[in-house]
């Protein structure tokens, strides 16, 4: 079976091993995507999905907006691995076999000793988490900001471990929005 390659680390990229393209239709899609992709094996609430994405919209419009971009995903992953998004009744998630993100491997590049792996994870860093990707609402954006800077300073601490190194500066850790009005 076929992997996915997800590029988070300088933009939004979304392709196949071989190189080929997935398009995804929405942004939100993508999003969604990205999110789950930053928080491999941990099974995240819908409800919290929902807010972080749609936090704008009243709880029912922002469950049905998830239940759409979840229908999208499946369907623009389904001629890969039709088994990688794995959707219960109250939380969704992304098998970790399916997908290879370039953010975690970043992360796990820097946790391992050694100048080689530090020098991979130099290699690897295309850039900002994230750049460019459209900042979707308020909550999202806030929660990008910080995984940005997050991934900045893991970044930063590897150049200054490896001061010979070149390339530019940028990890995760979101938190859902709270609804509109609260």
């Amino acid at each position: 079976m076929a992997k996915v390659n997800l590029a988070l680390l300088g933009g939004f990229r979304l392709q196949t091993d071989s190189g080929e393209p997935v398009p995804l239709s929405t942004k939100k899609a993508g999003a969604l995507l990205a999110y789950l992709a930053l928080h491999p094996g941990q099974a995240q609430p819908r409800p919290k999905l929902a807010a972080l994405l749609w936090g704008d919209r009243s709880e029912v419009q922002a469950r049905d907006s998830l239940r759409q971009a979840l229908s999208l995903l499946r369907k623009a992953l389904s001629h890969i691995d039709p088994r990688a998004l794995i959707a219960h009744e109250d939380t969704i998630s992304f098998e970790p076999t399916a997908l290879t993100t370039d953010a975690i491997v970043f992360e796990d590049l820097i946790a391992q000793p050694g100048t080689e792996s530090l020098e991979k994870a130099i290699a690897l860093y295309g850039g900002e988490l994230l750049e460019g990707f459209p900042m979707i609402c308020s909550t999202w954006s806030a929660n990008a900001l910080r995984a940005s800077l997050r991934i900045a300073a893991r970044f930063a601490l590897v150049r200054e471990r490896l001061p010979f190194a070149s390339t530019t500066t940028t990890s995760f850790g979101w938190k859902p929005c709270s609804p509109a009005g609260s």
